[in-house]
């Protein structure tokens, strides 16, 4: 692929918003040492991109502008770099990369070899690209701090948990892998969404707006032994009630005022305790999700699908921060990649083939066009594409036969105008060789001088 253009979109600083996001192309990645280049089939989106635009995580994040954001990808491997031994071209996989370098929002990216598990069939592209930072941080959060074991074999009581913003992309993922684990799930959502969340298994769910939701109540008055809190802008004291002796608030979007509820809880050895939850991403975790969608024990819920062309839409809707499930943006790759810029130009007769071959394939282009009305706006973009170029092929090749012909044109007046100014400078010097003549007294022979001047001989030069 080296050589080649991609179409990808990219953000040059801080801020911005939908509007900060450009349209560009750029060469396609090579994959180093231990990575993979993927043809993406789709990416989905998560808080943290944008957050990330927007500055909250400055200095660090991102490594460098101009940046290519998106981070959970699906698609299927075109090269492998040296050391990789578990994929091969073709492969179909679902990947994850770092936020320090993202790529997603691209028609090619490069992942991590321990970052990539294998896509089976019965998984589509959208439904793996909405696991990796979405379905992991639920793992995370249930299977290491809330300590649930997924398959159900946990000993001793039944652990109740709360789930706000359980609609949401690691809400909904939250809810049904609490359930595998045998867990009384209590959730909090949006009135529109409560049948939704139901149908993921939820025992109790209630409307965050009403007095009882705003409080967090569980409406059977059970205490949570651990909350996966998604949403935000709840303080401390709104869950401490609501916990058990020992119960924990897992703040998966922690802000200052978390950090210093952690800090306080555990220098006073309180038992109640709030822990940010930082996620740390694993090949084997999502290769375990990603065979629990293939039985149809998890299931993605896509809230809205997006072409690469419309990443600017998808960007908006989750700054909203309404999306249920998960917001996916789908792939599709053009056949040919572009030519680099640094690649050598044709020469004057392969110009002619190849504005020939231009004109050859706008036609059949334009022969073969589908209606407006089924056109999608990929293929709007590809034909405007090869509209683009070949006018731009028909304009050098014009420019250059113009030019060609301007040339001989002014090679030919130049000549006209010298033999005129050559004639003209003859003409001009006959003419005052005529007038010389007429003004210049006659000759007279020397006797006739002698005789007229009285003797006095005068030389014909004075």
């Amino acid at each position: 692929m080296a050589g080649t253009l991609m179409h990808a979109v990219q953000y040059f600083g801080y801020g911005g918003g939908p509007a900060g996001l450009k349209h560009v192309e750029v060469p396609v990645p090579i994959p180093k040492k231990d990575e993979l280049l993927l043809k993406l089939e789709a990416t989905s989106l998560n808080p943290i991109d944008w957050k990330i635009h927007k500055g909250v995580l400055r200095p660090f994040y991102p490594r460098r502008f101009p940046h290519i954001p998106g981070t959970d990808v699906a698609g299927e491997v075109v090269e492998v770099g040296p050391g990789v031994k578990s994929f091969k071209a073709g492969d179909k996989v679902v990947a994850t990369t770092n936020h320090a370098d993202g790529g997603g929002l691209a028609e090619f990216a490069v992942t991590k070899d321990r970052l990539t598990v294998s896509r089976p069939a019965e998984v589509s592209a959208a439904e793996a690209a909405a696991l990796p930072v979405a379905g992991l941080t639920a793992h995370q959060a249930l299977t290491q701090a809330a300590g649930i074991n997924l398959d159900g074999s946990g000993h001793g009581p039944q652990k109740n948990i709360l789930i706000t913003a359980a609609s949401g992309g690691v809400g909904h993922y939250a809810v049904q892998l609490a359930k595998l684990g045998n867990a009384h799930v209590t959730a909090t959502c949006g009135a529109r969404n409560i049948d939704f969340v139901k149908s993921l298994g939820a025992d109790e769910v209630l409307d965050y707006k009403t007095p009882d939701g705003a409080a967090l109540k569980s409406p059977s008055g059970k205490k949570y032994d651990a909350v996966i809190h998604c949403a935000r802008d709840i303080p401390w004291s709104t869950f401490e009630p609501n916990l058990s002796a020992d119960g924990k608030v897992l703040d998966l979007t922690p802000g200052p005022g978390a950090i210093m509820t952690f800090a306080v809880k555990k220098l006073t050895f309180s038992k109640k305790q709030l822990l940010p939850v930082l996620l740390s991403a694993k090949g084997e975790n999502l290769d375990y999700l990603v065979k629990l969608v293939k039985e149809g024990k998890l299931k993605t819920v896509i809230d809205s699908k997006h072409s690469l062309s419309k990443a600017e839409d998808a960007w908006a809707k989750s700054i909203d921060g309404h999306a249920t499930g998960k917001i996916i943006k789908i792939h599709q790759i053009r056949r040919n990649a572009r030519p680099t810029r640094s690649d050598k130009r044709p020469t004057s007769g392969a110009r002619r083939s190849t504005s020939a071959l231009v004109h050859r394939d706008r036609r059949s282009t334009s022969a073969a066009r589908p209606s407006r009305s089924s056109i999608d706006d990929h293929d709007r973009r590809t034909i405007a594409i090869v509209n683009r170029r070949s006018r731009s092929t028909n304009a050098l090749v014009d420019r250059r036969t113009r030019s060609s012909i301007d040339e001989r044109r002014a090679r030919s007046s130049i000549a006209i105008v010298d033999r005129r100014e050559t004639s003209a400078l003859v003409c001009a010097r006959r003419s005052r060789r005529s007038i010389d003549d007429r003004d210049r007294p006659p000759r007279r022979s020397s006797a006739r001088c002698d005789r007229q001047t009285s003797g006095a001989i005068v030389p014909l030069s004075l």
